[in-house]
């Protein structure tokens, strides 16, 4: 988790690229990718954490918000949470994830997460998506 305190810049465009970069062991390279952090990406989070301290086992995961407020107090809670649209496969890479295990997308706007499948799928191929 400490690598991922600092900052990766993104292209520029006005949709939040911006994603915390992530090191070689972040652990994060097959980690369950939990795109947005509203109501329901946070309740997902918060059951990773509990199975984590149920079994001793780490469950590595991801999760990526656009929400300034939201990831401050995830991460004050001990969430793996960054800033960044999810939804960029360019994002998840650079955040450290490379196969993710899983990627569970979470919006609340149905075209905004088809957008997200099918930018994702086109790079993940075999990995399960799971869509709210």
């Amino acid at each position: 988790r400490d690598a991922l305190g600092t900052a990766l810049n993104g292209d520029g465009d006005d949709d939040g690229d911006h994603a915390a970069a992530a090191g070689e062991d972040s652990g994060l390279e097959n980690a369950i990718v939990v795109c947005g952090y509203g109501e329901v990406g946070q309740r997902l989070c918060a059951a990773f954490e509990a199975d984590s301290r149920r079994t001793g086992s780490k469950t590595s995961y991801i999760a990526f918000s656009q929400n300034p407020k939201r990831i401050s107090e995830g991460v004050i809670n001990g969430a793996t949470v960054v800033f960044g649209n999810g939804a960029r496969p360019d994002l998840l890479k650079a955040a450290g994830v490379e196969h993710p295990a899983s990627i569970i997308i979470t919006y609340e706007n149905g075209e905004k997460s088809r957008d997200a499948v099918k930018r994702l799928r086109g790079v993940f191929r075999n990995t399960p998506i799971y869509v709210r």
